[in-house]
């Protein structure tokens, strides 16, 4: 199974896959027309494309790491919504800044369009680990599994 909490079970192997931030980006059209933050207090002048939970239909807050402290901002809301291809595509035509954990980042064809933003106060979360049985390392298709997902996840 594949957990971001830190088990200690002397019956399995845990593996690292990855570290995992939430960057903060926008397109060069945006940062254009709207200038580059620099700060938590220069985000009430920007666009939030945002997450909406669709199990309780809330809003996912804008919380940034400020010196080891969690900050929540207030932004205007450009666009929200559940999807995170209509994220990516929001961020893609210029509509605001948006937020993509970095895995969903990197997959994104023209990651390099995207440019990140106040990278400083980006909240990170622990890593992600692939936990697997001793004995289940053993077999090949297993062990290929294993390295494939190693493979295709290094951030």
């Amino acid at each position: 199974w594949i957990s971001c909490v830190q088990k200690r079970l002397r019956t399995v192997i845990k593996l690292p896959m990855f570290r995992t931030a939430r960057d903060m980006i926008a397109s060069s059209a945006y940062l254009a027309a709207f200038g580059i933050p620099e700060s938590p207090s220069d985000l009430h002048q920007h666009r939030l494309i945002g997450y909406r939970f669709i199990t309780n239909n809330r809003i996912l807050p804008l919380i940034l790491d400020h010196h080891g402290e969690q900050l929540t901002v207030e932004m205007p809301g450009q666009l929200m919504s559940n999807d995170i291809e209509v994220m990516a595509d929001g961020i893609r035509n210029g509509l605001g800044i948006g937020r993509l954990f970095e895995p969903v980042h990197n997959l994104q064809p023209d990651k390099e369009a995207f440019i990140p933003v106040m990278e400083r106060y980006w909240k990170t979360y622990p890593p992600v680990y692939l936990y697997y049985p001793k004995s289940a390392g053993k077999t090949k298709r297993v062990k290929t599994l294993i390295d494939f997902l190693l493979k295709h996840t290094a951030g």
